[in-house]
């Protein structure tokens, strides 16, 4: 099968918003499930912390597996066996048939990054990280559509439906990987031919950065709303749509800074978008003014989102051996898996000393993050 990178870049863009969807369609049914199920928003919390856990999780398995067998392989693989995993709602309408599907869904959906980071460094060296930029702005235009089109779908059909729909099409899109066998020649010749650089140090470096930056952003955005609300005295629908502009600006932010680091460089793109971050949360803390506020926002969004493609391509230029699958879904998962310990931290600290303060921590976290990129050599 012959393929372009054109269009090997526009499949990986709607894999990658398919293996977000299945998450960021669950939030809106999840008044209806309550509702059907008669149980509490614990029991679902439950629910899906477990997954999300799977989530972060199984990115370390997906890492080493891009490394042992190809990765267009394992992306074929996280496609197709999340998109049956959603199937199983098909059977059984019920709290037990949900969470072993959720759980199931989120495990397999767990290999994607790793699989696809490394498919991107590999494939797209030249351009590394503007490609990096638009896959990654693929997957957040479809955290900011799918939430609306999954209520529609609950509310015209059934709760099920969306993410059966999202399976389908994750499955259809799986086949494209299985097929694409000329693509998978080329990458594994590319990673058998190149020698492993890996160094120690910089991999604990980007293993400190990746805590701190799992450490503040989730509670940055999970409270978001409500510190617009209590502290800076927004309504209710405007603080809400504050998750939006973040999303769509930072949707943005990685088009742009992913151009950008291929042309200045990774680390000076990684710096900048860190600085970026410190000042948006320190100009939202101190500012009053309205405007002023949401150009934080703004800014935050760009920046937080934006060092995404820089750090990705970072990684796969400092680790050019074998084992960068291993990395990517490292990572990921001190990402992803201290993303809930940030929401713990910063919902302690709120609820004992006001929001004020828990954004201060917060703060403090991004400085950390910010530092810790100064010490990483260019």
């Amino acid at each position: 099968m012959k393929f372009s990178r054109k269009v090997l870049l526009a499949i990986l863009g709607l894999a990658h918003t398919l293996n977000h969807s299945f998450h960021i369609a669950l939030p809106p049914l999840v008044p209806l499930m309550v509702r059907e199920f008669n149980v509490s928003l614990s029991d679902i919390g439950l629910v899906a912390t477990l997954a999300y856990f799977m989530y972060g999780f199984g990115a370390l398995l997906g890492g080493r597996l891009s490394d042992k067998v190809n990765v267009s392989s394992v992306i074929a693989i996280t496609l197709l066996l999340s998109g049956l995993s959603s199937l199983i709602l098909l059977f059984q309408k019920s709290l037990l048939i949900f969470s072993i599907s959720f759980i199931l869904i989120s495990f397999w959906a767990s290999f994607y990054h790793p699989a696809s980071n490394t498919l991107l460094a590999y494939m797209f060296r030249d351009t590394r990280a503007s490609a990096m930029g638009i896959h990654g702005a693929l997957g957040s235009l479809g955290q900011i559509i799918i939430p609306t089109i999954a209520i529609v779908l609950a509310l015209v059909f059934d709760w099920r439906t969306p993410f059966i729909i999202l399976g389908l099409v994750s499955i259809l899109t799986s086949t494209y990987f299985i097929k694409a066998s000329d693509m998978k020649s080329t990458v594994m010749v590319e990673k058998d031919n190149v020698e492993s650089n890996v160094e120690r140090l910089v991999l604990l470096k980007i293993t400190v950065f990746t805590v701190f930056i799992g450490l503040y952003f989730r509670g940055v955005e999970l409270y978001l709303p409500t510190y617009l609300k209590e502290v800076k005295g927004f309504t209710e629908v405007l603080a809400g749509i504050a998750l939006s502009i973040i999303l769509f600006s930072g949707m943005i932010g990685q088009i742009l800074t992913g151009r950008f680091a291929d042309v200045l460089g990774d680390r000076r793109v990684l710096v900048t978008t860190k600085i970026g971050v410190v000042l948006s949360l320190i100009s939202l803390q101190i500012f009053p003014e309205a405007l002023t506020t949401i150009i934080a926002i703004v800014v935050y969004g760009l920046s937080y989102y934006g060092h995404q493609p820089a750090f990705t391509s970072f990684i796969g230029r400092i680790f050019r051996g074998s084992g960068v699958g291993s990395v990517y879904g490292l990572t990921f998962f001190m990402s992803f898996g201290l993303s809930s310990v940030s929401a713990f931290i910063a919902g302690y600290i709120s609820t004992i000393y006001g929001l004020t303060y828990s954004y201060m921590v917060l703060t403090a976290f991004a400085l950390a993050a910010l530092a810790t990129v100064l010490t990483l050599r260019s």
